[in-house]
């Protein structure tokens, strides 16, 4: 279940904080807490009593660990050498980073990494597609900013 899995990751990070970790590893812990919660929010019964109450938690939530995701992420990049989180390669990082800027609402730095995505002769062309597909997002939601549309 989403609770099991959340209680596991949990105790991931607790022992990822006690081994002192390296950042980027804490990172995806976070990140990858936010797509579980993503989970629950989207399994919820809009029919049930307490469905706002719910979803606006899990929004938060979600949001939380996205925001310490980025943080950690965005250390790492400063600080940590490649691959991180045992195979992620610079444009894996990046990308996920761009995101989570894109995700917070800030575009400036969001592109700012994808645009190193795309110009990279070293890019894989699957990231470079999600790359200009994510650039492709951002024009839209600067446009329509009430409009935004998910990164799943």
């Amino acid at each position: 279940s989403y609770e099991e899995a959340l209680k596991r990751y949990e105790l991931a990070f607790a022992t990822a904080m006690a081994i002192t970790a390296k950042t980027s590893e804490k990172a995806y812990l976070c990140l990858s807490m936010s797509w579980l919660v993503r989970g629950q929010r989207k399994l919820l019964d809009v029919n049930a009593p307490d469905y706002s109450e719910k979803y606006k938690e899990y929004m938060e939530a979600e949001k939380e660990l996205q925001e310490k995701a980025l943080e950690g992420f965005s250390y790492a990049i400063q600080t940590e050498n490649y691959p991180m989180c045992g195979n992620m390669d610079q444009h894996t990082v990046d990308y996920i980073t761009a995101a989570l800027y894109y995700k917070t609402g800030n575009y400036d730095a969001s592109l700012k990494l994808l645009s190193g995505i795309i110009v990279s002769n070293s890019a894989s062309k699957r990231i470079k597609d999600n790359a200009r597909d994510l650039k492709d997002r951002i024009a839209a939601a600067k446009k329509n900013p009430d409009q935004i549309v998910p990164v799943d």
